[in-house]
């Protein structure tokens, strides 16, 4: 019986640990492929401004208990794909063990530097490919990142952004 719940924690630990492995670098490569592939693969790409955040508990997925999430409000600086307008509010709700804090709060991951590879105050922009029906986490993706780690992608969506209109 011991034996038993000891394995059953340890595949938990082990499973949790994996799920939130830092996503390989490859993801984050400088190519204006990844990025092409993360644009053509939402219908949403923003640029937002963080406005508000605070921990709240809320349930989800058909959960009987409350769980502590971070309820962040951005607002739109710029749109490069999606309905969303400048100055639009959105409001995303980060639970999980891979939700980052969108302001360093040591209850939830924090966003690394990348050179440093230690935990870094969260940039106030962010920049998110998401898919507008579906639930939106902060999470470690590169799908929500800080504006310090996404300005190459930003470099690319501007070219898109500028090639769309010369073509309408």
């Amino acid at each position: 019986m011991k034996l038993t719940i000891f394995f059953l924690l340890g595949v938990s630990v082990i499973c949790e640990a994996n799920a939130c492995q830092p996503i390989s670098e490859d993801r984050y490569a400088n190519s204006e492929a990844r990025v092409k592939q993360r644009f053509d693969s939402v219908d949403s790409v923003e640029l937002l401004t963080l406005v508000d955040a605070k921990v709240v508990k809320i349930k989800r997925g058909g959960i009987d208990f409350e769980m502590e999430a971070e309820r962040a409000t951005f607002r739109v600086d710029r749109v490069f794909k999606g309905l969303s307008r400048v100055g639009d509010f959105v409001v995303f709700e980060s639970v999980g063990s891979c939700a980052f804090s969108v302001v360093g709060n040591p209850r939830f991951k924090y966003v690394y530097d990348v050179k440093t590879r230690k935990p870094a105050i969260p940039d106030r922009q962010w920049l998110l490919y998401r898919n507008a029906a579906e639930v939106t986490e902060i999470t470690d993706s590169d799908f929500t990142r800080p504006i310090s780690q996404a300005w190459f992608d930003i470099k690319i969506l501007d070219h898109f952004h500028l090639s769309a209109a010369k073509t309408k």
